[in-house]
């Protein structure tokens, strides 16, 4: 899996940040592949910032806008 590319500013907490994405992923029902997805993205947005996690709110869209996207695409290849 390829990270996602970002112009770092800070790379504390990415490992944290991708493995609890990872976690949260699996926990959430998702295959090993999209979790890696999902915690790529992740780790990818907590290094583009100063401080090692993301705001409740940038969490939030960051999980709504992926599994939604995953959602979209299920459908529309069924």
């Amino acid at each position: 899996m390829p990270a996602q590319p970002v112009n770092a500013v800070n790379t504390n907490g990415a490992g944290d940040m991708f493995a609890g994405a990872f976690f949260y992923a699996l926990w959430a029902g998702t295959d090993m592949l999209e979790a890696c997805e999902f915690a790529s993205k992740a780790a990818g947005a907590v290094v583009c910032q100063a401080g090692p996690r993301l705001s409740l709110e940038a969490s939030h869209a960051l999980r709504d806008a992926h599994f939604e996207a995953q959602r979209l695409n299920t459908r529309s290849t069924v």
